[in-house]
């Protein structure tokens, strides 16, 4: 017996400008992607929420308003969301900066995030609440074996790797040798314009492209992730 769920990638473009500006356009995006594509999961790309990774000042805290917005629109539209964060977080006077992953789901709002830690190799998985695993990689992870071993310890069904390259394709040609050599389905999300190549894409356990965008900007790709029961 076979379970089926359908899995979206947005791919972002340039930033518009501002953050009110561009979350009302990640806003729009679910909205859109939800009534046209009915997905239970939809992933998004690092930088979600800031041009660079070098615009420290526009980093958040985890609680604040970009994921209790995700947690509302997750609720609203019942879908799974895969977001990203800029995420700066105060420790005994010190401010520290990470390149985070988050999950927020319908029925229980901030599932969990994730954020690498140097010489942690550990890595959540979440379950979306119909049996299927998922966990994330983030920033230069994609071919960290640790990190691909801890996941599948863990019995996952698909790995979200957010991402923001300006070179993509050597990545995604990694991410179809990990798929292959961990039985696992990949769904890459990367940014567009500006300096990113685009190329988001969704890879079965076999390292097959199941679907893959081009360089175009703001696009959404959407295909069906299976597991045996």
């Amino acid at each position: 017996m076979y379970k089926e769920i359908k899995v979206s990638v947005i791919q972002l473009g340039p930033y518009p400008g501002s953050y009110e500006k561009n979350s009302k356009v990640l806003y729009q995006l679910i909205e859109e992607v939800v009534i046209n594509e009915q997905p239970h999961l939809i992933v998004f790309p690092e930088l979600m929420t800031v041009p660079l990774a070098s615009d420290v000042q526009m980093a958040e805290a985890i609680h604040r308003e970009t994921v209790q917005n995700f947690c509302a629109l997750a609720s609203t539209f019942h879908v799974n969301l895969v977001g990203t964060l800029l995420e700066k977080e105060q420790t005994n006077g010190k401010v520290n900066h990470f390149h985070s992953a988050f999950v927020c789901t319908p029925t229980q709002g901030l599932l969990g995030r994730y954020r690498k830690l140097k010489g942690d190799a550990a890595s959540p998985v979440w379950d979306l609440g119909n049996g299927f695993r998922l966990g994330t990689l983030i920033k230069s992870e994609p071919c960290d074996q640790d990190v691909w071993q801890s996941l599948c310890e863990q019995l996952v069904d698909i790995i979200a790797v957010p991402i923001a390259a300006s070179e993509s394709s050597q990545i995604v040609e990694e991410l179809r040798e990990r798929a292959k050599e961990y039985g696992v389905y990949v769904v890459a999300s990367n940014k567009a314009g500006e300096g990113f190549s685009g190329k988001s894409c969704i890879i079965d356990p076999l390292g097959r492209i199941v679907v893959q965008a081009g360089e175009e900007e703001w696009s959404v790709i959407t295909g069906n992730v299976i597991r045996k029961e």
